[in-house]
């Protein structure tokens, strides 16, 4: 995994902010909705359910430890998830379930 990757370097902080909306009381489907909205194929709260929690806490922390401390670290009740084993679809639930 390397932080020059762009997916790494767009995608995540799309994630990270949708995951800080999320902690601040903002509904995952609505969420969701606003980015299909926009013209997204799928929101960001399902992405990252899609691409499994675990990886985005683990892009998330990489990219803010070696490019952009500036960027907000992943929430504590994300680490949670992941730690429960709960990373998403793979697992049967994440965000969504």
């Amino acid at each position: 995994m390397a932080p020059r990757f762009l997916v790494n370097r767009a995608l995540t902080p799309y994630l990270v902010e949708a995951m800080t909306l999320l902690e601040e009381g903002v509904q995952a489907e609505a969420i969701d909705q606003v980015a299909k909205d926009f013209g997204m194929p799928m929101g960001p709260i399902e992405l990252a359910d899609q691409v499994g929690l675990d990886i985005c806490l683990s892009v998330a922390k990489m990219l803010r430890e070696r490019l952009d401390s500036s960027m907000p670290a992943p929430p504590e009740w994300l680490k949670k998830l992941v730690e429960d084993g709960k990373s998403g679809k793979k697992t049967g639930e994440g965000v969504y379930t």
